[in-house]
């Protein structure tokens, strides 16, 4: 039931989200999901949908302790 309360986005809105360079593709963020970097949920052979706390579980994986 958590999951369905849970935001969700697609590869071109994390693009926006994560300041990654603006291409014509969601490229960069379909490559760290095929890589296994970012996980998602796979919906069909070509769409893929990040969850919120898989965002935030690849972001606290690259936190870098600047103290």
């Amino acid at each position: 039931l958590k999951h369905m309360q849970e935001k969700y986005y697609t590869p071109k809105q994390l693009i926006d989200l994560l300041s990654l360079p603006k291409g014509r593709t969601s490229r960069p963020v379909l490559d760290l999901i095929h890589r296994g970097e970012l996980k998602a949920h796979r919906i069909s052979p070509r769409v893929y949908r990040v969850s919120e706390s898989q965002l935030q579980e690849f972001l606290d994986e690259r936190k870098v302790n600047c103290g």
